[in-house]
């Protein structure tokens, strides 16, 4: 009797979020926390969502497999181009007349794990929830930008992995290992805040 032979390669695929439907949900979000705060809501840019969507893109690509087949990646505010090294490069890169020296501008980047695949008010909840619990990130959250202008964007890539798990065994009811295979998602987000900042 032939048996078949099956070998499953973990693999790491990237797919898209709509963006679009989510940067309107972190706008509900956020500016109801602003609002909730005393502050003005702030209005989505669409250079800095392009700004944003650089950095996030290159953060997700740098989530690989080790040589241990741990899952591994960077979390930086740097990118490896001179020339998109900071946040107020990478919006001169998208449109030129911003003035770098005179516009300030604010960046918070995160990575979230998750073994399911959230709906976009989920993403955009646990987005601004994990920004919140950072004092710095949350001061930026709350400062007072005078062009009430942001941009945002939320990349993704997938992993599938094996575990162990257990099953009974009917005939000798003794538990047994079995390999499972299961899909770890990855978001990166990066938030770009643009303006002149009133402090308190």
């Amino acid at each position: 009797m032939k048996k078949l032979l099956v070998i499953l390669f973990p693999f790491v695929a990237f797919t898209q979020v709509n963006n679009a439907a989510f940067q309107i949900e972190f706008a509900k979000v956020f500016n109801s926390y602003r609002v909730a705060n005393n502050l003005t809501p702030l209005k989505i840019n669409s250079d800095a969502n392009k700004a944003a969507k650089i950095q996030s893109d290159y953060l997700i690509s740098t989530y690989k497999r080790d040589s241990s087949g741990t899952i591994k990646g960077v979390l930086t505010h740097d990118y490896p181009d001179s020339n998109l090294c900071s946040a107020a490069r990478r919006l001169q890169f998208i449109n030129p007349v911003y003035d770098i020296k005179s516009t300030s501008i604010g960046e918070c980047v995160l990575v979230i794990m998750d073994y399911d695949v959230v709906s976009l008010q989920t993403l955009a909840d646990k987005v601004l929830n994990i920004w919140k619990k950072s004092a710095g990130h949350n001061a930026a959250l709350l400062k007072v930008w005078e062009k009430n202008e942001f941009g945002i964007y939320i990349s993704h890539t997938s992993f599938e992995a094996s575990y162990v798990d257990y099953e009974v065994d009917v005939a000798t009811l003794s538990r047994k290992p079995v390999t499972k295979y299961r899909t770890i998602h990855y978001y990166t987000a990066t938030l770009v805040l643009l303006g002149e900042i009133k402090w308190y």
